[in-house]
């Protein structure tokens, strides 16, 4: 959960993803965190994807064998980051509720 108390409103922006509905804080560290880290998982997911790809086009079996359980377990670290990405991002939101109450 984060630690931050009272939220901006001016500071929450929305952020287009899977579910176009989730929010974001510009300052929150592990916003940030998250965020890079699923860019940097999704970037090596298309460079694998091609490399496969290649492989198969190639005909060359064994690559392509390597590079589709490369491909399958970065796929899985993606999905486990889009979890933690809207999981951490419903935090704000209920917090922007309760600044909202209490106002």
């Amino acid at each position: 959960m984060s630690k931050i108390k009272d939220v901006d409103r001016n500071k929450v922006i929305k952020k287009s993803g899977s579910t176009g509905r989730s929010k974001m804080i510009e300052e929150c560290a592990e916003c940030r965190r998250l965020s890079e880290s699923y860019e940097s998982v999704t970037m090596a997911w298309f460079r694998i994807q091609g490399n496969l790809r290649i492989a198969e086009c190639g005909h060359d079996e064994n690559s392509a064998q390597i590079l589709s359980i490369e491909l399958n377990l970065i796929g899985d670290q993606r999905g486990a980051l889009r979890q933690a990405i809207e999981s951490h991002r419903s935090s704000h939101t209920q917090q922007l509720a309760y600044s909202a109450a209490r106002a």
